[in-house]
């Protein structure tokens, strides 16, 4: 029955979005958003944009430190370490 399959489908799409959360370092749920659950979708995020961010996340995280802004170096350090644990499921060697 069409009502039947509405839930079927239903089901299939909370369950997607579910792979798309995951714990933070903090331990508080975030949006997955390079991780397997993104990957997996097709026509999603290239590997190019994601490398293309990461690059510019460490530039601006070096620059942050240089700069001597704690705030906000410790955000981007944040983020990147968030970006350097997926890395490898989009064949991106980490910066050094």
């Amino acid at each position: 029955s069409p009502d039947n399959k509405n839930r079927q489908a239903a089901r299939m799409y909370a369950t997607k979005c579910k792979d798309l959360i995951t714990a933070d370092y903090d331990y508080l749920n975030i949006l997955d958003v390079i991780g397997e659950g993104t990957q997996s979708i097709t026509g999603g995020i290239k590997s190019e944009l994601v490398e293309k961010s990461y690059k510019y996340v460490v530039e601006t995280h070096k620059r942050l430190i240089i700069a001597g802004d704690t705030k906000l170096s410790s955000r981007y350090g944040n983020l990147r370490s968030y970006l350097e644990s997926r890395l490898h499921l989009w064949n991106i060697q980490p910066c050094i």
